[in-house]
């Protein structure tokens, strides 16, 4: 039996990672019961939404009592034209522009919120929406292409558990020659 100290740095870190990996891989199996079990369903409307299927396994492992937190995210909002397009199809997978990514976003908040009330945990859930950047107010010059480019303002949604809605909280200023901005 050797002590800790006997071990090379080295090899202990890797020994660590093995113990964790295994008793990630233990916890992972109460998953599947619970994924199977629970009747979680798939939503009919917005099914093939890549944060509505991610919402699903957090659920479950919230359920399944291996996971408090998470962190999901989604792409095709850093687009630098035809922002305004609307959706060419019912079809969440032919969506194009960002009405439609916005559409898609808050259909999957909805679904997430449904699961998190029907399964009794959304009195303790908070959820935090947001992004890294936000869009200029007005199109480029390019009148064609319509579109917005990078801006330093954006804003966050969050809500939930002892969240009091229905304010600001830290504003933005308007800039001279912005139309749209709100300070």
């Amino acid at each position: 039996q050797l002590t800790p100290s006997d071990i090379a740095p080295r090899r202990r870190f890797a020994l660590k990672r093995l113990h964790d990996a295994r008793q990630a891989e233990e916890l992972l199996g109460t998953l599947g019961p619970v994924l199977e079990n629970e009747g979680i369903p798939e939503p009919s409307h917005h099914s093939s939404h890549e944060l509505v299927h991610g919402m699903r396994i957090v659920v479950s492992a919230m359920l399944a009592g291996i996971c408090r937190t998470a962190h999901l995210q989604t792409t095709g909002f850093d687009t630098h034209s035809q922002h305004d397009n609307e959706a060419e199809s019912a079809n969440i997978n032919n969506l194009k522009g960002h009405r439609a990514q916005l559409k898609a976003l808050f259909e999957a908040i909805d679904y997430t919120v449904e699961l998190l009330c029907q399964h009794g945990l959304w009195h303790r859930t908070t959820l935090v929406v947001g992004s890294d950047f936000g869009r200029t107010v007005y199109n480029g010059d390019n009148l064609t292409t319509r579109g917005k480019n990078h801006w330093p303002i954006t804003s966050m949604m969050i809500m939930g558990a002892g969240v009091q809605g229905g304010r600001v909280i830290g504003q933005t200023h308007t800039v001279a020659g912005m139309g749209g901005v709100q300070a």
